[in-house]
């Protein structure tokens, strides 16, 4: 998952995450996904009908991330069982994600067992992990969790029954084409979301007419919550000054055009407001430095870069400190 921001304690959603979401809110995107990813045996047991997005909010304060999945509930072979499918995304290999996953599948199963009357249960929801992976470099990080274990493998062959293991899916963007996302389902909010994933917002000249149909396909007014993160994404993550998706955009529909416009007048005062802010932050750090050269004499070489790189949390109580330290140590020092 493409980690977002932190402001004033919240976190902010990157373009990646505001996209996947968005897109994954419809029913005919996750059923194509699963579809894509599932074996057929298997998929051919889920009852559509009674899929059902699930909150997957942990209690656990250092699973603040797991907020940021999609996770859903649906029946599987008739009455028998409920499965539910933890669905994520990937902008980079992260070798640690099968640990991530886990850590996800325990927050969803802890608030779950939370429940009314669950607990007394003593079982458990079933949950299958996805994974789409929209890195450049393709999938390098391994996809069963037993592979992270730091052991020899006769050792991994004893103890295998008795350590925890499983397999996560993924849908590698990197190594599909365009012809094949296509091929996967005619919704064109899957089609637009994972040619948008895989190209990081540039999209492919040569399928111009595709990405206009597309886009046409979103222009009643109860598709525009997927056109706003579409086009956002594209605006915020692109490195083309006129990406050729926002060109078929524009192709699309006049009021995209306009959305267009807004959407890179906001992106530039958000970064006119965070040049400000780094420009006030930096004459602080500059002062900070100045005071630590009269008080300390020669600094070392590493105390301007730690000074630039800090936080205005940082600078405020490194600042703080000058006042009664009586090393650089005392300064710096959070232990």
């Amino acid at each position: 998952m493409a980690r977002g921001r932190q402001r004033g304690g919240q976190r902010l959603q990157s373009p990646h995450d505001l996209l996947f979401q968005v897109a994954f809110q419809d029913p005919e995107v996750v059923r194509a996904e699963l579809k894509a990813v599932l074996p057929p045996e298997l998929f051919a047991q889920v009852d559509f009908t009674t899929l059902t997005p699930l909150r997957n909010r942990s209690t656990h304060d250092d699973l603040s991330e797991t907020t940021n999945d999609t996770l859903y509930r649906v029946r599987v072979g008739g009455a028998e069982a409920y499965v539910w499918f933890l669905m994520e995304h990937q902008s980079t290999a992260d070798r640690l994600m099968g640990f991530r996953l886990l850590r996800y599948m325990v927050g969803a199963w802890n608030d779950h067992i939370k429940g009314e009357g669950r607990a007394a249960q003593g079982s458990l929801p079933l949950i299958i992990p996805v994974v789409v992976l929209h890195d450049p470099d393709g999938r390098t990080a391994p996809t069963r969790f037993a592979e992270l274990y730091d052991a020899p493998g006769w050792l991994l062959t004893l103890v295998r029954p008795l350590a925890p293991d499983f397999t996560y899916l993924v849908d590698d963007l990197m190594s599909v084409d365009h012809d094949t996302i296509e091929g996967r389902s005619r919704s064109a909010v899957y089609r637009l979301a994972l040619w948008l994933l895989r190209t990081r917002g540039n999209g492919e000249e040569n399928r111009f007419a595709a990405y206009v149909e597309a886009w046409e396909a979103l222009a009643p007014e109860h598709k525009s919550s997927f056109v706003e993160a579409f086009l956002r994404y594209v605006v915020e993550v692109s490195s083309e000054a006129e990406p050729m998706p926002l060109r078929a955009a524009m192709a699309a529909s006049p009021r995209f055009e306009e959305a267009i416009v807004t959407y890179r007048e906001q992106l530039e005062q958000r970064g006119e407001q965070r040049g400000l802010e780094k420009g006030i932050q930096l004459g602080q750090a500059a002062m900070l430095l100045a005071q630590l050269t009269d008080k300390f004499g020669t600094l070392p070489d590493d105390v301007t870069s730690r000074l630039n790189q800090g936080s205005d949390a940082d600078l405020k109580r490194w600042a703080h400190r000058i006042l009664r330290a009586d090393t650089l140590v005392e300064v710096f020092d959070d232990a």
